[in-house]
């Protein structure tokens, strides 16, 4: 899928060895466009710190940006 390929956005955004903070604002700015408030940067943090994986946790939080509300308002 495009949200897993290696030059997909969270691919580009770990290559660019972005920090979290930053990672997390450029999804939500691509899907929502707007920055997270600061509980939903906690919120994505601790999702981070439980997971295994950096890269599928990143994955995880788009897709979950993309099936939201606000996506669906937004575009």
């Amino acid at each position: 899928s495009k949200v897993a390929a290696k030059n997909g956005r969270v691919g580009k955004l770990l290559t660019a060895k972005s920090t979290h903070e930053k990672i997390v604002e450029e999804l939500y700015l691509a899907t929502l466009a707007r920055r997270p408030s600061a509980e939903e940067q906690a919120a994505c943090r601790e999702f981070l710190s439980a997971s295994p994986s950096p890269k599928e946790c990143y994955e995880d939080l788009l897709w979950a940006l993309l099936n939201s509300k606000q996506f669906l308002f937004v575009h």
